[in-house]
């Protein structure tokens, strides 16, 4: 019982490093490049070590993984769209991707590094397209309990309504559409009714 607080205290601390290793590689990737940034960059900037960088990720494609992890920690089981998905209507879906959207726009440095460091490293795209994988292998497996769809079906679905999400993301976090924010998600909303109501 007594070891309980230190545990704690210890994963609070751990977590922390972790955090500001990921918020100094955003920072270092999206203002000088993935390939230039260095993981004694990345440890300088976040406060800590080499050999603390190397505890919480093997290397430096390895921080994708971190990234990825942050994005999608709010709903990792897209519990939430899971549960829209068994009853869909526009107005559920547009509030949902209002909500994740917002998630991501609070990472929006994670979101650029990410990019960069897949558009660099082949070993970060890599680690990015596994993470995709899993990803929409959750969202799949969600989509044949919600809907009592045959796997491959959700699956492919899963595969479109993802793609359709980040492309959406990416194009908005850069300020590459000049579209209003609720027009976009309304848009999204009636493609995702129709590819949830097939």
């Amino acid at each position: 019982m007594a070891l309980t607080p230190p545990t704690s205290l210890r994963q609070a601390q751990k977590q922390l490093t972790r955090s500001r290793l990921l918020d100094a590689a955003a920072q270092l990737f999206s203002s000088q490049g993935y390939a230039s940034t260095t993981i004694e960059d990345i440890a300088t900037t976040a406060g800590a070590t080499r050999a603390t960088f190397y505890l919480h990720f093997p290397s430096k494609s390895d921080v994708v993984h971190g990234f990825y992890d942050a994005l999608v920690e709010y709903d990792p089981e897209y519990a939430d769209l899971i549960e829209v998905a068994r009853a869909p209507t526009q107005g559920l879906l547009h509030d949902w991707l209002r909500r994740f959207v917002d998630g991501l726009d609070r990472q929006r440095a994670y979101w650029t590094a990410l990019s960069e460091a897949a558009g660099a490293d082949s070993e970060a795209r890599a680690a990015l397209d596994a993470d995709w994988t899993r990803s929409s292998e959750k969202l799949a497996a969600g989509l044949v309990d919600a809907r009592g769809w045959e796997p491959d079906h959700a699956r492919l679905i899963a595969v479109v309504l993802k793609r359709q999400l980040d492309v959406a993301n990416d194009s908005w976090l850069r300020s590459r559409w000049p579209t209003e924010r609720e027009h976009l998600f309304g848009v999204l909303a009636r493609m995702w009714l129709t590819a949830l109501t097939d």
